[in-house]
């Protein structure tokens, strides 16, 4: 017997909010035209595109989520049913699990934690905001979540660090038109610098870049460059890092079986710049740019830091490669460090 009165709850409550598995988000640019002063909402598939009058802070529209509609048992059993999927590991979510969490984080926020929610409100109205303002202002929200029962149970390890993890993919989700500034200069600089790279996919081969000879299959590729082609999916730096983190997990991986051994960063760097020049993601610089310089500063000292500097040498790479460079048939990446700066 199904002790739940409810058993459709959560599953209309998602399809509402997300209208469909390839929907866009409610924040994201690519899932809005604008229509004067109004915006049309992309639909789904038994709810019509509507037209609503277009608002200033669309994150925080109420009409947006269902929640506030239901009564506090039904929200109770909702979240209840999503605590225990949401206790796993951060690593590989894929873009549509992380709009569910952020559209459920949203959720518990205005139930468990209203205050926290408006503050959060308040502050993405700032002029100005760098990376660091960010940062300090999620350490000060998480510190005053941690005091709140129901997110202990949650995330019952490493409460602050998820919470961080949480806040920082919510906030920069509302941040991300601010943040990530596409000017008329940059549009032209993207163009320009994907047509290249479109040139160049035709003339670098493995040979060139002094691939080790048993990794020389554009099959052993095709992953990472798959998972790099994800980056623009995502709004928070630290999950556009973590595409790239997953590349490099996949190209360690296959050195290590292949050659039979553990790749050193020299190494490691041709297999990254075949990996970035064939998936040649729309605005890639900028991209770079943005995880630089809105990764929290004690991650830029470890792992994170040493990938990040590697995307930003690996593109300073490709855009420096000229006709000479080419002409005798091989690349010379002797020192890749120094193309860090």
């Amino acid at each position: 017997m199904n002790d739940d009165p409810h058993p459709n709850l959560e599953k209309e409550l998602l399809d509402y909010g997300f209208q469909g598995k390839d929907a866009k988000s409610v924040n994201s640019i690519e899932g809005q035209k604008e229509v004067g002063s109004q915006e049309i909402t992309q639909g789904g598939e038994n709810n019509p595109p509507k037209i609503q009058d277009k608002k200033e802070d669309r994150g925080f529209d109420n009409k947006s989520l269902p929640f506030s509609g239901l009564e506090p048992e039904d929200k109770r059993i909702i979240l209840a049913k999503m605590k225990e999927e949401r206790r796993s590991l951060i690593k590989n979510r894929d873009a549509d699990t992380v709009a569910r969490e952020l559209f459920v984080f949203e959720l518990e926020l205005k139930e468990y934690s209203y205050p926290v929610f408006e503050a959060i409100k308040e502050f993405v109205t700032q002029p100005d905001l760098t990376g660091e303002d960010i940062h300090d202002e999620i350490d000060r929200l998480a510190d005053n979540m941690m005091k709140i029962k129901y997110f202990k149970t949650v995330f019952p390890k490493d409460t602050k660090d998820r919470l961080c993890y949480e806040l920082e993919n919510y906030i920069f989700e509302i941040l991300f038109p601010k943040l990530f500034i596409v000017d008329e200069d940059g549009k032209a600089f993207a163009i320009q610098l994907k047509d290249r790279l479109n040139v160049l996919k035709q003339l670098v081969s493995f040979e060139m870049l002094d691939v080790p000879v048993p990794l020389r299959k554009e099959k052993i590729f095709a992953f990472a460059i798959k998972e790099f082609q994800k980056m623009n999916l995502y709004k928070s730096p630290i999950l556009k890092l973590q595409v790239f983190q997953n590349c490099a997990n996949h190209l360690i991986d296959m050195f290590l079986e292949l050659v039979e051994r553990n790749p050193n960063s020299d190494e490691l760097f041709p297999l990254f710049l075949y990996t970035v020049l064939h998936a040649n993601i729309d605005f890639l610089k900028l991209n770079a740019d943005y995880i630089f310089m809105n990764l929290r500063r004690s991650l830029k000292l470890g792992q994170e830091g040493f990938l990040i500097a590697n995307l930003k040498a690996v593109i300073k790479f490709l855009g420096e490669l000229d006709g000479t460079s080419l002409k005798d048939g091989k690349l010379e990446i002797k020192d890749p460090s120094k193309l860090y700066a």
